[in-house]
């Protein structure tokens, strides 16, 4: 499969998974969920893994392990990552994986993570609606690399380790 939305994160509310699947269920493209059941919210994840058996284009793949090959491949090919979590997280580390896999990015909209995504991301508020547009903006607009440049530039284990180093040198040389 290659024409699809892809969402990896904990099923839960906060997560707002059903949301999604509400909002795109009716588009002509496949919705891969990627992640496990949170424990303490088994009741959403029930309602959650009911709407995924009601739609032929609703996916449920489980939890994938971080350096699983089936995992990047996700990412690698998914047209777009959706995380509309609410409230918005510091960019869920999903959202930053796929965008350094070269995959467009929904997410909702927040200072830390606008701080880090900037321009090169899709917003949206965590309401159906919103969901719905930002996914249809997504879609339409042309792949583009940017975001994975601004990614790799700014956050990548080594560029955050040299920040940090220079942060260190810089206070040792002050006292």
């Amino acid at each position: 499969i290659y024409n699809y939305i892809l969402c990896v994160g904990r099923i839960n509310s906060r997560k707002a998974q059903i949301k999604t699947i509400k909002a795109l269920k009716d588009l002509d493209i496949n919705l891969v969920f990627i992640g496990r059941e949170d424990p303490s919210e088994l009741e959403y994840f029930e309602s959650f893994q009911k709407l995924v058996k009601k739609f032929d284009n609703i996916h449920w793949i489980g939890q994938l392990d971080n350096s699983s090959d089936l995992l990047i491949s996700a990412y690698s090919n998914a047209k777009v990552h959706i995380l509309p979590s609410n409230p918005p997280e510091f960019p869920g580390i999903s959202s930053l994986e796929a965008g350094i896999a070269g995959t467009k990015v929904i997410t909702t909209k927040a200072l830390a993570v606008t701080e880090t995504l900037g321009d090169f991301a899709y917003y949206c508020d965590s309401t159906e609606e919103s969901i719905y547009e930002a996914t249809i903006n997504a879609l339409k607009d042309k792949d583009n690399s940017d975001l994975q440049e601004h990614l790799y530039n700014n956050f990548t284990w080594e560029k955050i380790t040299d920040k940090i180093i220079n942060i260190y040198q810089k206070v040792h040389k002050e006292n």
